[in-house]
C-alpha cells in the first residue's frame, strides 16, 4: 500500500510574498494620477504635472464632474485661457488611474485670485457620460 505524502507550507514565505504584494499595492496606489488635456479634435495638448488640486467623482448611471486647479502661469493655463489661440473652443481631460480612465469635456473655465493674492486657473469638466444623454438612436422592435 503506497503511503500519501504531505506538501509542507513553509509559511514564513508565504507571509513574506503576501506582504511583499501588499506593500507593492500600496505603493502603486500612492502614484499620482495621469491627468492629460486634449483640445476638441482630441489632439494631445499635455501633460498636468502642476496642480494646486483635483478630485474627480465618479457616479454610477450618473453625470460625475471634475475639478481641476493649476497655477495661472502654467503653459496649459495659458493655452486654456487664450480661447482666441486655440483651434477648437472644446477642451476635454483624461485621468488614468489604477487601471481606470475617467474622461470627460470642460464645462468651466474660471480664473482665481484668492486671499494671498496668488491666482489660479479652476477648471470643471463634466464626465463624458452627459454627452451620452443626448445621443439619439432609434428603437428597435423585434419582429
Amino acid at each position: 500500500m503506497a503511503t500519501a505524502t504531505i506538501p509542507t507550507i513553509d509559511f514564513d514565505k508565504v507571509f513574506a510574498d503576501i506582504s511583499s504584494r501588499l506593500d507593492a499595492e500600496m505603493e502603486r496606489r500612492l502614484h499620482t494620477p495621469e491627468v492629460r488635456l486634449w483640445d476638441g479634435d482630441l489632439n494631445y495638448r499635455g501633460t498636468v504635472t502642476k496642480t494646486i488640486s483635483a478630485s474627480f467623482q465618479v457616479l454610477l448611471n450618473e453625470t460625475g464632474t471634475g475639478q481641476l486647479e493649476m497655477p495661472l502661469d502654467y503653459y496649459l493655463s495659458k493655452w486654456l485661457i487664450d480661447v482666441q489661440q486655440r483651434k477648437t473652443t472644446g477642451v476635454f481631460v483624461t485621468v488614468d488611474k489604477d487601471g481606470s480612465r475617467w474622461s470627460g469635456a470642460l464645462d468651466e473655465l474660471l480664473v482665481i485670485k484668492d486671499r494671498d493674492g496668488k491666482r489660479f486657473v479652476r477648471l470643471i469638466f463634466k464626465h463624458d457620460y452627459e454627452n451620452l444623454k443626448h445621443v439619439l438612436c432609434w428603437v428597435c422592435s423585434p419582429a
